[in-house]
C-alpha cells in the first residue's frame, strides 16, 4: 500500500513525473545498463561496491552491466529525492533489490536542455 501511495505522489512532487528520471529508476529496476547508459553524461563518477572510477558513458555501461550480471536485480523502489533551487541539478536515492542482497542507489543528475544526464552514479550495499 505505501508503494502504491509514492507512485501516486512522485508526478506530485516534481522529480518522479520527469521522464528521464522514471526512464533512469526504470532501467535500474530492469538491470538494462544500455538504456541507464543513453543518460550518461560526458563524464561519469561511478562508484560499483568497492570500486570507484570516473569513467566515459562506454566505460560506465560495462561496469553497470557486469554489476547487474553479479546482482540480478528485482525491484527498485526511490526513497528519497531533490533538488537545486535553480532546477539546475537534482538526485534520487532508493534502494535495489536484487536476488541475494539489497543495495542503495544515490542517482545526481545535471540538467541538459532537454533532459537530466547522470553525472554520478554509486551503488552501495547496506
Amino acid at each position: 500500500m505505501t508503494h502504491f501511495i509514492l507512485i501516486l505522489l512522485f508526478p506530485l512532487l516534481g522529480l518522479g513525473g520527469e521522464p528521464s528520471v522514471t526512464e533512469i529508476t526504470t532501467a535500474i529496476q530492469k538491470g538494462d545498463a544500455t538504456t541507464l547508459g543513453a543518460y550518461f553524461d560526458s563524464q561519469v563518477e561511478l562508484a560499483v561496491l568497492n570500486k570507484e572510477a570516473s569513467c566515459n558513458p562506454t566505460q560506465a555501461v560495462k561496469m553497470v552491466e557486469a554489476f547487474f550480471q553479479q546482482h540480478q536485480p528485482k525491484a527498485f523502489s526511490q526513497m528519497h529525492q531533490g533538488g537545486s533551487a535553480a532546477k539546475e541539478a537534482s538526485y534520487c536515492i532508493g534502494n535495489l533489490k536484487t536476488q541475494n542482497k539489497t543495495f542503495r542507489v544515490y542517482i545526481y543528475l545535471k540538467s541538459d536542455s532537454s533532459k537530466k544526464l547522470i553525472q554520478e552514479l554509486r551503488f552501495e550495499e547496506e
